[in-house]
């Protein structure tokens, strides 16, 4: 995902990387924030790239909450052509603090039903919401800090311009 610091750090050279060498960008997936996505669909509208979508489900309730469309296709010989030339939209839902605290927790549970012997880490649990809670406000200053891409802009806003963001 464009805009997700899970895949790891970014650096403006990783932008000019991505906006430079991938016919593609990601811009609704099914776990990722309304923002982080907005995000990235206004970088590859102002790029004119093709979008994709995805659910990026880790847990089976969240399988198919996000996807690509072709319409037209009839097969996937003719949905990728359509992906080339930039014919497809993506449809489906952006991810969201219950979703994917419910999909941690179902993994954790299906983690022990699987192996009993998992059970004392299930205690855990409990700090599940706290951890995913966390984590979405780690990804939307992520966003914040580098949605200026989506403009067009060169580089990343310093911390007096994000301090007037927030004061605006």
């Amino acid at each position: 995902m464009f805009f997700s610091s899970l895949t790891g750090r970014r650096r403006a050279a990783d932008f000019d990387l991505f906006e430079r060498s991938f016919p593609a960008l990601e811009t609704l997936n099914g776990c990722m924030l309304k923002r982080a996505n907005d995000a990235a669909t206004a970088i590859a509208s102002r790029l004119g790239k093709s979008v994709i979508g995805g659910s990026d489900a880790h847990a089976i309730s969240t399988v198919g909450k996000a996807w690509t469309e072709a319409p037209g296709a009839r097969d996937r010989h003719e949905f990728f052509a359509r992906l080339r030339a930039g014919h497809v939209r993506t449809s489906g839902t952006s991810g969201n603090f219950f979703r994917l605290t419910r999909d941690v927790l179902s993994i954790g549970g299906n983690m022990v039903r699987e192996n009993p012997l998992t059970a004392p880490v299930a205690v855990l649990g409990v700090l599940v919401p706290v951890i995913t809670l966390v984590n979405y406000w780690l990804e939307a200053e992520f966003v914040r800090r580098w949605k200026h891409r989506a403009a067009g802009l060169e580089i990343p806003l310093t911390d007096a311009e994000i301090a007037e963001e927030i004061a605006a």
